[in-house]
């Protein structure tokens, strides 16, 4: 039977029933978690997670595990660093990595992480410099100068990273202020087969058996960083039903959205981007089916790919299953429909239509910091403000590997989609056709020479001479799909921002805020659930990986590498479990800690049942999937003998 999705219904984040909440740092509900869970919690307890607590680059989460700078996160996290330090000679992904000395430990290309030092609210500044704005466009236009204006103070005065948080889809405005670390390295990672035990089939699956970890460490003018606030190690792990804690950077959700913003994504959002995945998949499938080099190479970016489909999948599935009641927010609907091409055009040209061309990306950013270093700060495209450019200036000297054939792949596959939403006959898609092909457009295209794009941005007046194909392809491209940004970031924002300041200033319920990739903190607890007639305990042992090996025959992706086979193993030793915790795509790496504040597991997954929490929490049957801390330990202790690190860890 289909469940009717009113207004009231969206907001159910109101009440906070049962574990329900991602709660920013400075909202924590000390009242309601004293009442379930019997605990009280300060201010000192809050701020020494908070400092514990990272958000890194690649779209995860991690916390520092000792006084020295060493943080644990992800596998999955830290995949792109582990496979950007592999080679031909060295499959790191498939070997695995572990520095038994500190200068062996790998940096990591194009990798930084960020701590939250502070959080500043400043909506009551922007709309006071704003109230005698008008006009839709510029009312927008003033509120977003007027932020990036305070930012930049706020980053000259603190010296700081900081970062615009729209919360609320921007009816509140705060700053995060972050210390930033671009030294990043590897110092540990197991082999993928056990990180991923079961791979693709085995996702958002329960029970599972994945050791779904990784080391990192950051270091500042060559040595480890000091990190008094960090993770204690806890002797027992989760255990029980106590009150567990889980800090990390949830991506985005979308529980506040209107009943047309649900339709529009179930109708119009969901099949558009479901297409481009799939397209995407097909063609990076077809290079990795030519040998064993190539599938190397496509290995980081097609599991990403597929781990995006099978999210969005499961999202589209849970608007499946409901009846969507239109009602209110008839301005808001009026507008969905009215930029309805141009938010698709957007989501091809600007957002990820060249998804997987690093080389395109590298294009985009000369030729539009040509154009935008030329005007003030705050009237930038808000990557090029000042206190951005340096986060710019390391992308584009990554020295992390480029694959030609995977760049010809997804290449391919953009001037693809252009073609189909703009059609042959435009004439920026016709001089595109009559010039090269992808791969003549990535084997004339010097981009992927790190020491060629450290010249362009020494000499950056060489840029405007440039005739490299790939800043040819950008430079005629940029017109295009900067008409389409403006109309997207000016006309649509506008409205939604108004939509959303409408419901917060009738609501009297405290709100926790839509995930925006900023720390939030969830409480939850162990706890088992019932799935296809049968209860499932909430924690999985070691021995049923070596049984579903077995049962497997031994194939992947239930295979087991012989060093793990030859350990001496406790097969009691408690894997994986789930609780109740909140959470969502970004919280992978995500630190659960008990009211001791100490590390007893680390998120890595959602069950199959939490697909539908971008929308609404259930915990009837969903569930967060971690690694549990007795597993990390005793992987190093009888598998990968380090020494060096358990005694770190220890310390």
């Amino acid at each position: 039977m289909k469940r009717a999705v009113k207004l009231a219904a969206i907001l159910a984040a109101t009440s906070c029933l049962a574990d329900e909440g991602m709660w920013t740092l400075d909202q924590v509900p000390m009242a309601k978690i004293e009442e379930r869970y019997g605990i009280q919690l300060g201010d000192e307890w809050t701020d020494k997670m908070r400092l514990s607590a990272v958000r890194i680059s690649t779209g995860g989460s991690g916390s520092f595990v000792s006084p020295n700078g060493l943080i644990l996160t992800n596998h999955h996290v830290a995949s792109s660093a582990i496979f950007n330090l592999a080679s031909h000679d060295s499959d790191y992904m498939k070997e695995g990595f572990y520095a038994g000395e500190l200068d062996d430990e790998g940096r990591c290309a194009n990798l930084h992480v960020d701590n939250l030092r502070e959080i500043r609210d400043i909506t009551e500044e922007i709309y006071a410099q704003i109230k005698d704005v008008g006009g839709v466009a510029e009312r927008e236009r003033a509120i977003r100068e007027a932020s990036i204006a305070i930012k930049e103070r706020v980053t000259k005065e603190s010296g700081l990273h900081v970062e615009i948080v729209n919360l609320f889809q921007g009816a509140k405005i705060e700053l995060y202020l972050y210390k930033r670390y671009t030294d990043v390295r590897l110092v540990m990672a197991p082999e993928k087969e056990v990180a991923s035990f079961g791979g693709d089939i085995e996702n958002f699956e329960y029970p599972r058996q994945c050791f779904d970890y990784a080391f990192l460490r950051v270091y500042e003018n060559g040595v480890p960083v000091s990190t008094p606030n960090y993770l204690k190690w806890s002797e027992s792990g989760a255990v029980g039903a106590e009150p567990l804690f889980v800090f990390g950077h949830p991506g985005s959700t979308s529980r506040m959205l209107p009943p047309c913003e649900l339709l529009d994504r179930r109708d119009r959002v969901f099949p558009m981007v479901l297409k481009f995945l799939n397209d995407r998949i097909v063609r990076l499938e077809a290079f990795a089916a030519r040998g064993d080099e190539q599938k190397r190479q496509a290995l980081s970016l097609l599991a990403r790919l597929k781990n995006f489909q099978k999210v969005i999948q499961g999202e589209f599935k849970s608007l499946q299953d409901v009846e969507i009641v239109l009602g209110s927010h008839i301005r808001l609907a009026e507008t969905l429909d009215a930029t309805w091409e141009n938010r698709r055009n957007f989501f091809f040209s600007e957002r990820l239509g060249f998804y997987g061309v690093t080389t395109f990306g590298f294009a985009r950013h000369f030729v539009r910091g040509c154009v935008e270093l030329k005007k003030p700060s705050e009237k930038r495209l808000a990557e090029y403000c000042n206190s951005e450019l340096q986060t710019v200036k390391r992308a584009l000297l990554s020295e992390e590997p480029i694959y030609a054939g995977v760049e010809e792949a997804m290449l391919e596959a953009g001037i693809a989609s252009l073609v189909e939403i703009f059609g042959k006959e435009h004439p920026t898609i016709v001089e595109i056709l009559n010039g090269p092909s992808a791969r003549e457009i990535i084997e004339m295209s010097a981009l992927s020479d790190v020491n060629f794009r450290k010249d362009l941005l020494i000499h950056p007046k060489k840029i405007l001479s440039c005739n490299d194909s790939m800043i040819e392809l950008a430079r005629l491209i940029d017109p295009l799909t900067r008409e389409i940004r403006e109309r997207e970031e000016s006309e649509f924002a506008s409205v939604r921002r108004n939509c959303y300041r409408e419901m917060l200033d009738n609501s009297s319920d405290i709100l926790y805020p839509d995930a925006t990739f900023t720390l939030r903190m969830s409480v939850g607890q162990m706890l088992g659930y019932r799935c296809e007639g049968r209860d499932l305990d909430p924690k999985s042992p070691l021995g049923q990986m070596f049984v579903t090996h077995l049962l497997k025959k031994q194939k992947e992706p239930y295979t087991i590498p012989e060093r793990w086979k030859k350990a001496q193993l406790d097969h009691k030793t408690p894997v994986n479990f789930v609780s109740t915790h909140d959470i969502i795509g970004g919280n992978s790496g995500s630190p659960v800690v008990n009211a001791k504040g100490e590390l007893v597991g680390l998120i890595f997954d959602g069950n199959r049942y939490s697909f539908g929490w971008d929308y609404k929490f259930d915990q009837t049957q969903g569930r967060a999937i971690s690694v549990h801390s007795a597993a990390i330990k005793h992987s190093l202790e009888r598998v990968y003998k380090a020494d060096r690190l358990l005694k770190e860890l220890k310390n």
